[in-house]
Protein backbone atom coordinates (compact mmCIF):
# COMPACT_ATOMS: atom_id res chain seq x y z
CA UNK A 1 0.00 0.00 0.00
CA UNK A 2 1.33 3.42 -1.00
CA UNK A 3 1.53 5.64 2.10
CA UNK A 4 3.27 8.85 3.08
CA UNK A 5 6.96 8.56 3.81
CA UNK A 6 8.09 9.17 7.38
CA UNK A 7 11.66 9.61 6.13
CA UNK A 8 12.51 13.07 4.81
CA UNK A 9 14.31 13.47 1.51
CA UNK A 10 16.94 15.58 3.27
CA UNK A 11 17.94 15.17 6.92
CA UNK A 12 21.09 16.62 8.45
CA UNK A 13 21.81 16.67 12.20
CA UNK A 14 24.84 17.64 14.27
CA UNK A 15 26.98 14.89 15.74
CA UNK A 16 27.58 14.34 19.44
CA UNK A 17 24.14 13.65 20.92
CA UNK A 18 24.35 12.67 24.59
CA UNK A 19 20.63 12.61 25.27
CA UNK A 20 17.31 14.17 24.27
CA UNK A 21 14.16 15.52 25.84
CA UNK A 22 12.37 14.08 22.81
CA UNK A 23 10.89 10.89 24.35
CA UNK A 24 9.56 12.81 27.37
CA UNK A 25 8.12 15.49 25.08
CA UNK A 26 6.32 12.82 23.04
CA UNK A 27 4.93 11.27 26.22
CA UNK A 28 3.78 14.68 27.49
CA UNK A 29 1.99 15.35 24.18
CA UNK A 30 0.17 12.04 24.52
CA UNK A 31 -1.34 13.19 27.83
CA UNK A 32 -3.28 15.88 25.92
CA UNK A 33 -4.35 13.54 23.15
CA UNK A 34 -1.58 14.35 20.65
CA UNK A 35 -0.15 11.25 18.98
CA UNK A 36 2.85 12.04 16.82
CA UNK A 37 3.65 10.09 13.70
CA UNK A 38 7.17 8.76 13.24
CA UNK A 39 8.39 11.74 11.24
CA UNK A 40 7.06 14.29 13.73
CA UNK A 41 8.60 12.43 16.64
CA UNK A 42 11.96 12.36 14.84
CA UNK A 43 11.92 16.15 14.43
CA UNK A 44 11.15 16.56 18.13
CA UNK A 45 13.85 14.08 19.16
CA UNK A 46 16.58 15.70 17.06
CA UNK A 47 15.43 19.22 17.91
CA UNK A 48 15.58 18.51 21.64
CA UNK A 49 18.88 16.62 21.54
CA UNK A 50 21.63 17.75 23.91
CA UNK A 51 25.39 17.47 23.87
CA UNK A 52 27.62 16.21 26.66
CA UNK A 53 27.66 19.72 28.16
CA UNK A 54 23.88 19.67 28.58
CA UNK A 55 23.30 22.41 26.00
CA UNK A 56 21.16 22.06 22.87
CA UNK A 57 23.02 20.21 20.18
CA UNK A 58 21.37 22.45 17.57
CA UNK A 59 20.61 26.14 17.91
CA UNK A 60 18.51 26.07 14.72
CA UNK A 61 15.87 23.53 13.74
CA UNK A 62 14.34 23.67 10.27
CA UNK A 63 11.30 21.66 9.16
CA UNK A 64 10.32 22.14 5.49
CA UNK A 65 7.36 20.17 4.22
CA UNK A 66 4.17 20.64 2.21
CA UNK A 67 1.02 22.01 3.77
CA UNK A 68 -1.29 20.08 6.09
CA UNK A 69 1.35 17.59 7.20
CA UNK A 70 1.47 18.60 10.85
CA UNK A 71 4.31 21.11 11.16
CA UNK A 72 2.23 23.11 13.61
CA UNK A 73 1.88 20.09 15.88
CA UNK A 74 5.67 19.97 16.20
CA UNK A 75 5.62 23.54 17.49
CA UNK A 76 2.85 22.70 19.96
CA UNK A 77 4.83 19.77 21.35
CA UNK A 78 8.01 21.85 21.51
CA UNK A 79 6.15 24.61 23.36
CA UNK A 80 4.69 22.18 25.90
CA UNK A 81 8.11 20.65 26.48
CA UNK A 82 9.70 24.05 26.90
CA UNK A 83 7.15 25.26 29.42
CA UNK A 84 6.64 22.07 31.44
CA UNK A 85 9.79 19.97 31.07
CA UNK A 86 12.73 22.21 30.26
CA UNK A 87 11.07 25.18 32.02
CA UNK A 88 12.32 27.82 29.59
CA UNK A 89 11.33 31.29 30.83
CA UNK A 90 10.13 32.88 27.57
CA UNK A 91 8.96 31.17 24.39
CA UNK A 92 7.87 33.38 21.49
CA UNK A 93 5.75 31.97 18.65
CA UNK A 94 5.71 34.18 15.54
CA UNK A 95 4.03 33.90 12.17
CA UNK A 96 3.80 36.01 9.03
CA UNK A 97 0.18 36.88 9.80
CA UNK A 98 -1.37 37.29 13.22
CA UNK A 99 -4.26 35.00 12.33
CA UNK A 100 -1.78 32.12 11.96
CA UNK A 101 -0.09 32.93 15.28
CA UNK A 102 -3.54 33.23 16.86
CA UNK A 103 -4.49 29.78 15.59
CA UNK A 104 -1.44 28.45 17.40
CA UNK A 105 -2.52 30.32 20.51
CA UNK A 106 -6.03 28.86 20.36
CA UNK A 107 -4.70 25.30 20.02
CA UNK A 108 -2.33 25.79 22.96
CA UNK A 109 -5.07 27.43 25.01
CA UNK A 110 -7.27 24.43 24.31
CA UNK A 111 -4.71 22.14 25.99
CA UNK A 112 -4.43 24.36 29.07
CA UNK A 113 -8.19 24.90 29.31
CA UNK A 114 -9.29 21.30 28.81
CA UNK A 115 -6.76 19.18 30.71
CA UNK A 116 -6.63 19.44 34.50
CA UNK A 117 -2.93 18.65 34.84
CA UNK A 118 -2.20 21.68 32.66
CA UNK A 119 -5.02 23.97 33.86
CA UNK A 120 -3.79 23.94 37.46
CA UNK A 121 -0.39 25.25 36.33
CA UNK A 122 -1.78 28.39 34.67
CA UNK A 123 -1.48 31.81 36.27
CA UNK A 124 -3.17 33.73 33.46
CA UNK A 125 -4.09 33.58 29.79
CA UNK A 126 -4.29 36.89 27.96
CA UNK A 127 -5.85 37.46 24.57
CA UNK A 128 -6.13 41.06 23.39
CA UNK A 129 -4.83 43.36 20.71
CA UNK A 130 -1.94 44.24 23.02
CA UNK A 131 -1.00 40.86 24.47
CA UNK A 132 -1.60 37.24 23.55
CA UNK A 133 0.18 34.90 25.94
CA UNK A 134 -0.05 32.00 28.34
CA UNK A 135 1.75 32.46 31.69
CA UNK A 136 2.31 29.65 34.19
CA UNK A 137 2.38 30.04 37.96
CA UNK A 138 6.09 29.22 37.85
CA UNK A 139 6.67 32.12 35.45
CA UNK A 140 7.15 30.36 32.12
CA UNK A 141 5.55 32.44 29.36
CA UNK A 142 4.43 31.55 25.85
CA UNK A 143 3.79 34.67 23.74
CA UNK A 144 2.33 34.92 20.23
CA UNK A 145 2.84 37.69 17.70
CA UNK A 146 2.89 38.53 14.00
CA UNK A 147 6.23 39.47 12.51
CA UNK A 148 7.00 42.97 11.31
CA UNK A 149 10.04 45.20 11.00
CA UNK A 150 9.75 46.06 14.68
CA UNK A 151 8.06 43.08 16.32
CA UNK A 152 10.16 41.34 18.92
CA UNK A 153 12.30 44.35 19.79
CA UNK A 154 10.67 44.56 23.21
CA UNK A 155 11.63 40.98 24.14
CA UNK A 156 14.89 39.75 25.67
CA UNK A 157 16.11 36.29 26.59
CA UNK A 158 13.76 34.52 24.16
CA UNK A 159 14.28 30.78 23.68
CA UNK A 160 12.98 29.02 21.81
CA UNK A 161 11.88 31.40 19.09
CA UNK A 162 9.37 29.93 16.62
CA UNK A 163 9.36 31.27 13.07
CA UNK A 164 6.22 29.77 11.57
CA UNK A 165 5.46 30.54 7.89
CA UNK A 166 9.21 31.02 7.43
CA UNK A 167 8.75 31.39 3.66
CA UNK A 168 7.69 34.98 4.35
CA UNK A 169 10.70 35.91 6.49
CA UNK A 170 12.55 39.06 5.49
CA UNK A 171 16.01 40.17 6.49
CA UNK A 172 14.47 43.12 8.33
CA UNK A 173 12.21 40.87 10.40
CA UNK A 174 15.08 38.56 11.26
CA UNK A 175 17.16 41.55 12.37
CA UNK A 176 14.28 42.81 14.52
CA UNK A 177 13.56 39.60 16.36
CA UNK A 178 16.63 37.34 16.22
CA UNK A 179 18.59 39.51 18.63
CA UNK A 180 15.90 38.85 21.23
CA UNK A 181 17.46 35.38 21.67
CA UNK A 182 20.98 36.66 22.32
CA UNK A 183 20.57 36.95 26.10
CA UNK A 184 19.03 33.49 26.47
CA UNK A 185 21.17 30.95 28.33
CA UNK A 186 20.76 28.30 25.63
CA UNK A 187 19.02 29.87 22.62
CA UNK A 188 17.17 27.92 19.96
CA UNK A 189 15.26 28.98 16.84
CA UNK A 190 12.70 26.80 15.05
CA UNK A 191 11.84 27.46 11.38
CA UNK A 192 8.61 25.88 10.10
CA UNK A 193 7.53 26.33 6.50
CA UNK A 194 6.37 24.94 3.22
CA UNK A 195 8.83 25.23 0.33
CA UNK A 196 10.31 28.68 -0.29
CA UNK A 197 8.68 31.12 -2.67
CA UNK A 198 10.69 32.88 -5.35
CA UNK A 199 11.17 35.84 -3.00
CA UNK A 200 11.95 33.79 0.13
CA UNK A 201 15.53 34.96 0.37
CA UNK A 202 16.05 34.16 4.05
CA UNK A 203 14.48 30.71 3.89
CA UNK A 204 16.16 29.80 0.62
CA UNK A 205 19.60 30.44 2.11
CA UNK A 206 18.59 28.45 5.21
CA UNK A 207 17.58 25.54 2.98
CA UNK A 208 20.93 25.61 1.24
CA UNK A 209 22.74 25.47 4.58
CA UNK A 210 20.51 22.66 5.72
CA UNK A 211 20.94 20.53 2.63
CA UNK A 212 24.71 20.67 2.75
CA UNK A 213 24.81 20.30 6.54
CA UNK A 214 25.84 23.04 8.93
CA UNK A 215 27.15 23.09 12.46
CA UNK A 216 24.40 23.57 15.02
CA UNK A 217 21.58 23.02 12.51
CA UNK A 218 18.95 20.27 12.37
CA UNK A 219 17.39 20.16 8.92
CA UNK A 220 14.37 18.14 7.76
CA UNK A 221 12.94 18.53 4.27
CA UNK A 222 10.15 16.47 2.82
CA UNK A 223 10.02 16.95 -0.96
CA UNK A 224 9.64 14.91 -4.13
CA UNK A 225 12.85 13.76 -5.80
CA UNK A 226 13.52 14.06 -9.51
CA UNK A 227 14.27 16.80 -12.02
CA UNK A 228 12.02 19.83 -11.79
CA UNK A 229 11.16 19.66 -15.48
CA UNK A 230 10.17 15.99 -15.23
CA UNK A 231 7.97 16.63 -12.20
CA UNK A 232 6.41 19.58 -13.98
CA UNK A 233 5.52 17.41 -16.98
CA UNK A 234 4.08 14.75 -14.67
CA UNK A 235 1.84 17.27 -12.92
CA UNK A 236 0.77 18.84 -16.22
CA UNK A 237 -0.14 15.44 -17.66
CA UNK A 238 -2.27 14.63 -14.61
CA UNK A 239 -3.83 18.08 -14.64
CA UNK A 240 -5.02 17.83 -18.23
CA UNK A 241 -6.05 14.17 -18.17
CA UNK A 242 -9.66 13.56 -19.22
CA UNK A 243 -12.06 11.32 -17.31
CA UNK A 244 -11.92 8.80 -20.15
CA UNK A 245 -8.10 8.70 -20.17
CA UNK A 246 -8.03 8.15 -16.42
CA UNK A 247 -9.39 4.62 -16.90
CA UNK A 248 -6.75 3.58 -19.45
CA UNK A 249 -3.51 1.83 -18.61
CA UNK A 250 -1.52 4.94 -19.44
CA UNK A 251 -3.81 7.07 -17.30
CA UNK A 252 -3.53 4.76 -14.31
CA UNK A 253 0.26 4.77 -14.66
CA UNK A 254 0.33 8.59 -14.66
CA UNK A 255 -1.87 8.71 -11.56
CA UNK A 256 0.36 6.15 -9.84
CA UNK A 257 3.49 8.17 -10.62
CA UNK A 258 1.87 11.32 -9.26
CA UNK A 259 0.79 9.63 -6.03
CA UNK A 260 4.27 8.15 -5.58
CA UNK A 261 5.74 11.66 -5.67
CA UNK A 262 3.02 12.91 -3.31
CA UNK A 263 3.73 10.04 -0.89
CA UNK A 264 7.44 10.84 -0.90
CA UNK A 265 6.81 14.49 -0.02
CA UNK A 266 3.84 14.16 2.35
CA UNK A 267 4.06 12.24 5.61
CA UNK A 268 0.29 12.51 6.01
CA UNK A 269 -0.62 10.94 2.66
CA UNK A 270 -3.31 8.29 3.18
CA UNK A 271 -3.63 9.21 6.89
CA UNK A 272 -4.73 12.87 6.80
CA UNK A 273 -4.36 13.74 3.09
CA UNK A 274 -6.15 11.51 0.59
CA UNK A 275 -6.14 10.84 -3.14
CA UNK A 276 -9.39 12.67 -3.83
CA UNK A 277 -7.96 15.83 -2.28
CA UNK A 278 -4.76 15.51 -4.32
CA UNK A 279 -6.71 15.22 -7.57
CA UNK A 280 -8.84 18.22 -6.65
CA UNK A 281 -5.67 20.24 -5.96
CA UNK A 282 -3.92 19.25 -9.17
CA UNK A 283 -6.96 20.18 -11.26
CA UNK A 284 -7.62 23.49 -9.52
CA UNK A 285 -4.13 24.95 -9.04
CA UNK A 286 -1.32 25.91 -11.35
CA UNK A 287 1.50 23.47 -12.03
CA UNK A 288 4.10 25.60 -10.26
CA UNK A 289 1.85 26.05 -7.24
CA UNK A 290 1.15 22.31 -6.99
CA UNK A 291 4.85 21.52 -7.25
CA UNK A 292 5.69 23.87 -4.41
CA UNK A 293 2.68 23.45 -2.12
CA UNK A 294 2.10 19.71 -2.47
CA UNK A 295 5.37 18.23 -3.75
CA UNK A 296 7.63 20.60 -1.80
CA UNK A 297 9.80 21.57 -4.77
CA UNK A 298 10.43 24.67 -6.76
CA UNK A 299 12.83 25.45 -9.56
CA UNK A 300 14.78 28.19 -7.80
CA UNK A 301 15.94 26.11 -4.81
CA UNK A 302 19.36 25.17 -6.15
CA UNK A 303 20.44 28.44 -7.79
CA UNK A 304 18.18 30.97 -6.11
CA UNK A 305 17.24 32.23 -9.57
CA UNK A 306 13.85 33.91 -9.68
CA UNK A 307 13.24 33.02 -13.34
CA UNK A 308 13.40 29.32 -14.14
CA UNK A 309 16.07 28.60 -16.74
CA UNK A 310 13.98 26.25 -18.84
CA UNK A 311 11.25 28.90 -19.04
CA UNK A 312 13.70 31.62 -20.09
CA UNK A 313 15.19 29.40 -22.79
CA UNK A 314 11.74 28.65 -24.18
CA UNK A 315 11.11 32.38 -24.52
CA UNK A 316 14.25 32.97 -26.58
CA UNK A 317 13.72 33.98 -30.22
CA UNK A 318 16.76 35.16 -32.22
CA UNK A 319 14.41 36.37 -34.95
CA UNK A 320 12.17 38.43 -32.68
CA UNK A 321 11.46 41.96 -33.97
CA UNK A 322 9.44 44.76 -32.50
CA UNK A 323 6.55 46.27 -34.44
CA UNK A 324 5.91 49.92 -33.60
CA UNK A 325 6.79 51.89 -30.50
CA UNK A 326 9.50 50.98 -28.01
CA UNK A 327 10.83 52.23 -24.71
CA UNK A 328 14.45 52.05 -23.63
CA UNK A 329 15.88 52.01 -20.13
CA UNK A 330 19.30 52.38 -18.58
CA UNK A 331 20.93 50.75 -15.57
CA UNK A 332 24.37 51.14 -14.04
CA UNK A 333 25.92 48.50 -11.78
CA UNK A 334 26.39 49.60 -8.13
CA UNK A 335 30.19 49.51 -8.54
CA UNK A 336 29.82 51.49 -11.80
CA UNK A 337 31.92 49.03 -13.76
CA UNK A 338 29.15 48.14 -16.23
CA UNK A 339 26.13 49.78 -17.76
CA UNK A 340 23.27 48.40 -19.84
CA UNK A 341 20.51 49.69 -22.09
CA UNK A 342 17.41 47.57 -22.56
CA UNK A 343 14.57 47.86 -25.04
CA UNK A 344 10.94 46.77 -24.91
CA UNK A 345 8.11 46.92 -27.41
CA UNK A 346 5.46 44.73 -28.99
CA UNK A 347 5.76 42.27 -31.85
CA UNK A 348 3.30 41.90 -34.69
CA UNK A 349 1.79 38.89 -32.89
CA UNK A 350 1.11 41.00 -29.80
CA UNK A 351 3.78 39.42 -27.61
CA UNK A 352 6.32 41.61 -25.85
CA UNK A 353 9.74 42.04 -27.47
CA UNK A 354 12.67 42.27 -25.04
CA UNK A 355 16.23 43.06 -26.05
CA UNK A 356 19.54 44.10 -24.50
CA UNK A 357 20.89 46.66 -26.96
CA UNK A 358 23.96 47.84 -25.06
CA UNK A 359 26.20 46.33 -22.39
CA UNK A 360 29.54 47.96 -21.75
CA UNK A 361 31.52 50.50 -19.74
CA UNK A 362 29.93 53.50 -18.07
CA UNK A 363 32.27 55.81 -19.96
CA UNK A 364 30.41 57.09 -23.02
CA UNK A 365 27.05 55.88 -21.69
CA UNK A 366 25.31 59.22 -22.15
CA UNK A 367 26.42 59.27 -25.79
CA UNK A 368 24.88 55.83 -26.22
CA UNK A 369 21.62 56.93 -24.61
CA UNK A 370 21.43 59.96 -26.91
CA UNK A 371 22.20 57.77 -29.94
CA UNK A 372 19.49 55.20 -29.22
CA UNK A 373 17.02 57.94 -28.36
CA UNK A 374 17.67 59.66 -31.67
CA UNK A 375 17.45 56.50 -33.78
CA UNK A 376 14.54 54.78 -32.04
CA UNK A 377 12.43 57.78 -30.97
CA UNK A 378 11.22 55.81 -27.91
CA UNK A 379 8.07 56.64 -25.98
CA UNK A 380 10.26 56.98 -22.89
CA UNK A 381 13.78 56.59 -21.52
CA UNK A 382 13.58 54.84 -18.14
CA UNK A 383 16.03 54.59 -15.27
CA UNK A 384 16.02 54.24 -11.49
CA UNK A 385 16.59 57.17 -9.15
CA UNK A 386 20.20 56.28 -8.40
CA UNK A 387 21.13 56.02 -12.07
CA UNK A 388 19.31 59.24 -12.83
CA UNK A 389 21.09 61.11 -10.04
CA UNK A 390 24.48 60.10 -11.44
CA UNK A 391 23.84 61.21 -15.06
CA UNK A 392 21.14 63.87 -14.64
CA UNK A 393 23.24 66.91 -15.54
CA UNK A 394 24.86 65.22 -18.55
CA UNK A 395 21.44 64.16 -19.82
CA UNK A 396 19.99 67.62 -19.30
CA UNK A 397 22.80 69.05 -21.39
CA UNK A 398 21.55 66.79 -24.22
CA UNK A 399 17.96 67.88 -23.74
CA UNK A 400 16.96 64.61 -22.11
CA UNK A 401 14.94 65.31 -18.99
CA UNK A 402 11.76 64.51 -17.07
CA UNK A 403 8.62 66.43 -18.05
CA UNK A 404 8.33 67.81 -14.52
CA UNK A 405 11.84 69.31 -14.76
CA UNK A 406 10.95 71.57 -17.69
CA UNK A 407 10.08 75.19 -17.07
CA UNK A 408 7.05 74.96 -19.33
CA UNK A 409 4.94 72.32 -21.10
CA UNK A 410 5.20 69.58 -18.53
CA UNK A 411 3.14 67.10 -20.52
CA UNK A 412 5.16 63.96 -21.38
CA UNK A 413 6.77 63.88 -24.82
CA UNK A 414 8.38 61.08 -26.78
CA UNK A 415 11.89 60.45 -25.49
CA UNK A 416 11.34 62.07 -22.10
CA UNK A 417 12.83 60.50 -19.02
CA UNK A 418 10.69 58.43 -16.65
CA UNK A 419 12.41 57.81 -13.31
CA UNK A 420 11.41 54.76 -11.28
CA UNK A 421 11.12 54.99 -7.50
CA UNK A 422 11.30 52.06 -5.11
CA UNK A 423 7.65 51.10 -5.52
CA UNK A 424 7.98 51.34 -9.30
CA UNK A 425 11.05 49.09 -9.28
CA UNK A 426 9.18 46.50 -7.22
CA UNK A 427 6.20 46.68 -9.57
CA UNK A 428 8.47 46.36 -12.60
CA UNK A 429 10.17 43.27 -11.15
CA UNK A 430 6.85 41.62 -10.31
CA UNK A 431 5.47 42.36 -13.76
CA UNK A 432 8.57 40.89 -15.39
CA UNK A 433 8.27 37.70 -13.34
CA UNK A 434 4.60 37.41 -14.27
CA UNK A 435 5.30 38.01 -17.97
CA UNK A 436 7.97 35.30 -18.13
CA UNK A 437 5.85 32.76 -16.29
CA UNK A 438 2.87 33.51 -18.50
CA UNK A 439 5.02 33.43 -21.66
CA UNK A 440 3.82 36.90 -22.64
CA UNK A 441 7.14 37.99 -24.15
CA UNK A 442 10.07 36.87 -26.28
CA UNK A 443 13.69 37.95 -25.95
CA UNK A 444 16.62 38.12 -28.32
CA UNK A 445 19.34 35.92 -26.73
CA UNK A 446 22.31 37.85 -25.34
CA UNK A 447 25.07 36.30 -23.24
CA UNK A 448 25.07 39.03 -20.60
CA UNK A 449 21.29 38.99 -20.22
CA UNK A 450 21.10 35.20 -20.09
CA UNK A 451 23.83 35.12 -17.42
CA UNK A 452 21.95 37.69 -15.33
CA UNK A 453 18.69 35.74 -15.53
CA UNK A 454 20.48 32.51 -14.57
CA UNK A 455 21.49 33.94 -11.20
CA UNK A 456 19.18 36.88 -10.45
CA UNK A 457 17.44 36.69 -7.10
CA UNK A 458 14.68 38.76 -5.58
CA UNK A 459 14.36 40.40 -2.20
CA UNK A 460 11.13 41.19 -0.40
CA UNK A 461 10.23 44.86 -0.15
CA UNK A 462 7.03 45.41 1.77
CA UNK A 463 4.37 43.27 0.13
CA UNK A 464 6.29 42.96 -3.16
CA UNK A 465 9.66 41.76 -4.43
CA UNK A 466 12.46 43.53 -6.28
CA UNK A 467 15.69 42.43 -7.87
CA UNK A 468 18.38 41.80 -5.23
CA UNK A 469 21.85 43.23 -5.73
CA UNK A 470 23.59 42.13 -2.54
CA UNK A 471 25.79 39.57 -4.31
CA UNK A 472 28.57 41.54 -5.99
CA UNK A 473 29.74 38.45 -7.87
CA UNK A 474 26.51 38.53 -9.88
CA UNK A 475 25.94 41.33 -12.39
CA UNK A 476 22.24 41.70 -13.16
CA UNK A 477 22.54 45.10 -14.86
CA UNK A 478 21.20 43.81 -18.16
CA UNK A 479 18.15 42.23 -16.53
CA UNK A 480 17.37 45.38 -14.55
CA UNK A 481 17.61 47.47 -17.72
CA UNK A 482 15.10 45.38 -19.69
CA UNK A 483 12.82 45.17 -16.65
CA UNK A 484 12.77 48.97 -16.43
CA UNK A 485 12.25 49.27 -20.19
CA UNK A 486 9.14 47.12 -20.00
CA UNK A 487 7.74 49.22 -17.16
CA UNK A 488 8.57 52.49 -18.95
CA UNK A 489 6.79 51.30 -22.10
CA UNK A 490 3.51 50.70 -20.30
CA UNK A 491 3.89 53.87 -18.25
CA UNK A 492 4.18 56.13 -21.30
CA UNK A 493 2.99 54.36 -24.47
CA UNK A 494 -0.57 55.62 -24.09
CA UNK A 495 0.17 59.18 -22.99
CA UNK A 496 2.72 60.52 -25.48
CA UNK A 497 1.94 61.94 -28.92
CA UNK A 498 1.84 59.54 -31.85
CA UNK A 499 4.29 61.35 -34.18
CA UNK A 500 7.40 59.25 -34.39
CA UNK A 501 10.15 57.88 -36.59
CA UNK A 502 10.10 54.19 -37.37
CA UNK A 503 13.53 53.30 -38.69
CA UNK A 504 14.21 49.90 -40.13
CA UNK A 505 16.69 47.89 -38.08
CA UNK A 506 17.18 44.89 -35.83
CA UNK A 507 14.94 46.48 -33.18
Amino acid sequence: MLIGSQTPRFRTVPQGEAGSWGPEAVDLAATVGVRLDEGQAAVIHDGLAQGADGRWLASEIVDIEPRQNGKGVDLEVRALAGMLLVKEPLIVWTAHEFKTAHQGFMRMRGYFDNFDHLRKRVRTIRSSTHSTEIILKTGQTLAFLARSGGSGRGFAGVSPLFLDEAFALTAEQVAAIMYATSAAADPQVWYMSSAPLAGSEVLRETCKRGRRGARGLVYYEWSASGRYDDLSKLVEANKTMSDEAEDTGEGRALRRSLFESVAEANRAFKTRIFEASILREVRATGVEQFLRERLGVYSELETGAAIEQATWQQLADPESRRDGDVAIAVDIAPERDWAAIGLYGHRVDGLGHLQLVYYGPVAGLVDKIAEFRSVLDPVAVGMARGTHASVREDLRARGIERPEDRDEDKEPRRGDLVVLGGADMAAACGQMLDATRQADLRHVPAAQLDAAVATAKTRRTGDAVAWARQDRAVDITGLVAVTEARWAYYARADVVTSEKQDPVGVW
